[in-house]
């Protein structure tokens, strides 16, 4: 849907969102209906005002990428815990077009079609909202729990290519030392004249080793598309190998070191595939930051420790660190900083979600003098 009139003078919104907003609290009811509910107006512009002002500025200009349902649920979680009614709701969201309108009329801007337009965006935006609102709570949260399980599935789909490569990687050279071992036998025969036992049992043998290296390299990718496994005990040492696994052949092809700079035996309760996915979106970040950032010495430092009841995990790479005015925003649902444009920008986004809702932990990210530090926070 297109928005020709709107788009043409859309700036001047974004431009006077303070104005907009006075335009909108002129009307006494959404005073009453603040006052009512003990609301601080200053609260409603930051946590409501500005957050329609900034979806309405997007649907207008068509921005790809609106996040709709979740801006939708942060409004209906912020106003139900301020006990507004969904006849009170309608009115705050009446008011907000009235105050467009209004504001248009001012301006000079306003005929029929430009009217018809802020009608239709205004339905976009509030026909999600108004449905949502009359739903009880519990099933608001029971829906947004479904999302973003389906996120965590979808991104684990979206890095499936990228596991048969390292599968393909992975098989290569043993695929090479089956083939060496089984040719080492008739040549062996038609040099000697004869296999030894000994000669005979010790390629089985080594045969074996690579078959069984293979068979468990797809165990392991098995397990990690495995939904809903159970959380078990953990060495935190033993979860950033089994992480490691799955991708050194890209650490190693980009020429890329990864130290483990602890020892500490330290126990945790996790989902192992969900933090397995959280650190390869960690390492695979890296990687796509040194490929932006010239440096002969690439390395990956981990170091962990235990702190009272919480595990500490910092994972720092020095590929020059993270943007300073993007660095909060790459938490963010499909935000990617991949100039290549092959970010799908919900990898550190789904690792935010596991880490902080589902292991009630938290994620956060600085930069240092050498790069970017992701440190993750678990409770033991």
């Amino acid at each position: 849907m297109t928005y020709p009139l709107l788009q043409s003078c859309v700036s001047a919104y974004s431009r006077n969102r303070i104005s907009l907003v006075k335009y909108w609290l002129r009307d006494k009811r959404i005073i009453k209906i603040l006052k009512l509910h003990d609301i601080n107006i200053k609260d409603f512009v930051n946590n409501y005002a500005n957050v329609i002002i900034d979806l309405y500025i997007k649907i207008v200009k068509n921005e790809k990428n609106i996040d709709l349902y979740h801006v939708n649920q942060k409004l209906i979680n912020y106003l139900k815990n301020e006990n507004i009614s969904i006849s009170e709701l309608f009115i705050i969201c009446n008011a907000f077009k009235s105050a467009l309108i209004e504001f248009a009329y001012d301006l000079k801007l306003i005929n029929f079609q430009f009217e018809k337009e802020i009608d239709q965006v205004y339905i976009d935006i509030f026909s999600d909202l108004f449905d949502k609102y009359s739903q009880p709570i519990l099933n608001l949260e029971k829906e947004l729990t479904k999302q973003q399980n389906i996120l965590i599935e979808q991104s684990k789909s979206a890095v499936m290519g990228e596991m048969i490569s390292m599968i393909a990687h992975q098989w290569r050279q043993p695929l090479q030392a089956v083939s060496i071992l089984a040719q080492k036998l008739p040549l062996t025969n038609m040099m000697e004249g004869k296999i030894s036992d000994e000669l005979l049992e010790q390629v089985v043998d080594e045969i074996v080793n690579q078959l069984d290296y293979m068979g468990n390299t797809i165990d392991d990718y098995r397990d990690f598309f495995l939904p809903n496994k159970p959380k078990e005990l953990i060495l935190i040492q033993d979860l950033i190998k089994k992480s490691l696994s799955f991708i050194n052949f890209m650490l190693k092809t980009d020429s890329i070191s990864v130290n483990i700079c602890s020892d500490e035996n330290i126990d945790i309760v996790v989902n192992v595939n969900e933090i397995v996915q959280v650190l390869i979106n960690i390492f695979k970040n890296s990687k796509d930051a040194f490929q932006e950032y010239e440096n002969l010495n690439k390395e990956i430092n981990i170091k962990y420790q235990q702190l009272n009841d919480t595990l500490i995990l910092e994972i720092e790479d020095n590929a020059g660190g993270i943007q300073k005015d993007v660095i909060n925003k790459v938490f963010q649902r499909y935000y990617s900083t991949k100039s290549h444009k092959n970010g799908t920008g919900l990898g550190l986004y789904m690792s935010k979600i596991i880490v902080e809702k589902h292991c009630n932990g938290k994620i956060s990210v600085k930069n240092s003098s050498k790069g970017a530090i992701f440190r993750i926070e678990l409770p033991l």
